[in-house]
């Protein structure tokens, strides 16, 4: 079944909450977020509204590792990003208990150690995670995606 978010949660330092979503905003969706004092942190999206990432569940915040609605536009985002070579993700929910998560970005028919070359849109990176929050597992696996094709993480992470 993979790695739990539990255990890339202690790897990587990662917590759900706002830094963790401020992290999502910066490498996934690409804004960029004004800390501030105040705790209510400002995303800056090109062609986004301004939207709020704050300490608690709020209105108007975009919180995606708790709120599943929010948890869609980072879905949305990898399917864009990947538009032409392709994007598959794979969910599955285990005994009412586990949501996991797999996607792929490239050619689902291509073995899992070649990596995906954006280049030629062949290849395939993979990111796995379990756990009981699907916004949450969704946003892990969004990260370790991002970053393995950045090359940040080795295709095994």
């Amino acid at each position: 079944m993979g790695h739990s978010v539990q255990e890339y949660m202690n790897k990587y330092g990662w917590e759900q909450g706002q830094d963790f979503d401020a992290l999502v905003a910066e490498e996934v969706m690409g804004w960029t977020v004004n800390r501030n004092d105040g705790g209510r942190w400002e995303t800056i999206g090109p062609d986004d509204p301004r939207r709020f990432i704050g300490p608690t569940v709020c209105e108007d915040g975009w919180i995606p590792s708790v709120r599943h609605e929010d948890a869609w536009d980072v879905l949305d985002r990898l399917t864009s990003y990947f538009g032409d070579h392709g994007f598959g993700v794979t969910v599955t929910f285990e005994k009412n208990e586990w949501v996991v998560i797999e996607a792929i970005a490239g050619d689902w028919n291509c073995p899992h150690d070649k990596p995906y070359d954006p280049e030629d849109g062949h290849g395939a990176t993979w990111a796995e995670a379990y756990g009981t929050n699907f916004g949450f597992v969704l946003c892990v696996v969004a990260v370790l995606l991002v970053r393995k094709l950045r090359g940040e993480l080795p295709k095994n992470a």
